[in-house]
């Protein structure tokens, strides 16, 4: 698809989340007339919807909004429409992405990286190697930039990082230069958010979305994935790109910022990509050493009488939180909990009794009350294991933190905050969610 298949076509946006923004900024600039649906009122989006209104993009909003729709020839879905089906479209009309488009207009090579977890210090790691390496490299998608927003500026030697989520590649047909699967888990399989209750519907549709970042490859592309990690093998056979494996090894490059063994996943893959791409060693190790990591990520955050606190709240799965539990070679205070969006808490709690060193649990969030009831149940475990649980249900995040250097001046060793779960009981997001933890830590190093 390219700009010339707009001509005489009416052209709508589904959504005005932030690709769909970005494009019909692009879109207007060019002349080319679009109209917005979405479910929010004019009042409701705020600063976007006047971005819109002085580019002369036609906005229809609130409980009607869809009224029409069937008029229309080009529909461009935001990520969290998902349930095509029940609106009627024409049944010509062509059901697309930004994103899709974007694939098709791009000069450059892309570089798409997605993954139930580890996707965003990927893609931002393979990122930091490129331009380390003296590369034009841009950085975009599920990470909170649009890439309309400087496709004008792309140059046909320049390389595009895409972090793409599930519900980014639901409908993708695009062949990525390379691919990336930085690991499977179950996710996204219930809704979280009460005000975009978007989830899949199965396993299968959540894997086959994960999947569309690979299955249109061409021969001369390449395929990344995880040797150590679960994925749908039936779908990589599909896939005619290269493939290639990456694994934590003794020759790993190190990075004092990235701990645990989940990071190390991600360094071994970024490192895999800048070898395809023939970035010399000695670049690839330097580039490693000086990447900081992401806000949010096992984010150092101050040091208070001797006790280190970490902030982990992207983490909104628990296999996050088993994974930064054990990337500490010392006892841990833990503060977890949130929405649950479909995981076996049981499960979960007999896993946290398998990591390597004692675990003070403080329970927050609507998660709370389920988990320490098995808990409460895992008495002789929780001996065994020299751990012990404190419900603390939906307290303020001040006293939380306080609660938990209490526990720490008695026990020592780190707090961590990694929650496991969704935000929205208690926060607006997890990046709130990780701002707030912060605030209160500075807060209290500052009084102490």
């Amino acid at each position: 698809m390219n700009l010339k298949d707009f001509k005489n076509k009416r052209i709508c946006f589904l959504g005005l989340g932030l690709e769909n923004l970005s494009l019909a900024e692009y879109l207007a600039k060019k002349g080319i007339k679009a109209t917005v649906f979405d479910r929010r009122s004019a009042a409701e989006l705020g600063e976007r919807f006047e971005k819109i209104e002085k580019l002369g993009v036609d906005f229809r909003g609130g409980n009607n909004h869809l009224q029409g729709i069937a008029d229309f020839d080009v529909i461009f879905r935001t990520p969290g429409f998902m349930d095509a089906g029940k609106t009627k479209f024409k049944k010509s009309a062509v059901f697309t992405s930004p994103m899709a488009l974007f694939f098709d207009l791009c000069p450059a090579k892309i570089i798409a990286v997605t993954g139930t977890k580890g996707k965003g210090t990927t893609s931002s790691l393979i990122f930091h190697i490129l331009k380390k390496a003296g590369k034009n490299v841009w950085l975009a998608g599920n990470i909170g930039v649009a890439p309309f927003d400087f496709i004008g500026k792309i140059k046909a030697d320049h390389f595009v990082i895409l972090e793409l989520s599930s519900f980014q590649l639901l409908d993708f047909r695009g062949s990525p230069h390379i691919a990336v699967v930085t690991n499977l888990f179950p996710d996204h399989l219930s809704p979280a958010d009460p005000l975009n209750p978007i989830y899949h519907k199965s396993l299968k549709e959540y894997y086959g979305a994960k999947a569309n970042i690979f299955l249109n490859q061409k021969k001369d592309g390449w395929l990344v994935v995880n040797k150590n990690s679960r994925h749908p093998d039936n779908l990589l056979k599909k896939s005619g790109a290269r493939r290639v494996y990456f694994e934590i090894d003794d020759n790993l490059h190190k990075s004092r910022h990235l701990i645990g063994v989940h990071n190390q996943e991600n360094i071994a893959v970024s490192c895999a990509v800048a070898k395809i791409l023939g970035i010399p060693a000695k670049t690839i190790y330097k580039a490693v050493e000086s990447f900081s990591g992401l806000e949010h990520h096992l984010e150092f955050v101050a040091e208070i009488n001797g006790i280190r606190f970490y902030n982990d709240s992207a983490s909104t799965m628990p296999a996050a939180t088993l994974a930064a539990a054990r990337a500490f070679s010392r006892s841990v205070i833990l503060i977890t909990g949130g929405v649950n969006k479909g995981y076996d808490l049981k499960e979960f709690a007999k896993d946290l009794l398998k990591s390597p060193y004692s675990l003070s649990i403080m329970l927050i969030g609507r998660t709370s009350k389920e988990l320490f009831g098995h808990f409460k149940k895992m008495g002789p475990e929780l001996k065994k294991h020299k751990s012990a649980v404190y419900y603390r249900g939906g307290k303020n995040i001040k006293e939380i933190i306080k609660d938990a250097m209490a526990i720490a001046s008695k026990e020592g060793g780190v707090v961590l905050f990694s929650p496991g779960f969704a935000s929205f009981d208690m926060f607006q997001n997890s990046k709130d969610r990780g701002k707030k933890f912060k605030e209160a830590v500075w807060e209290l190093k500052s009084t102490s």
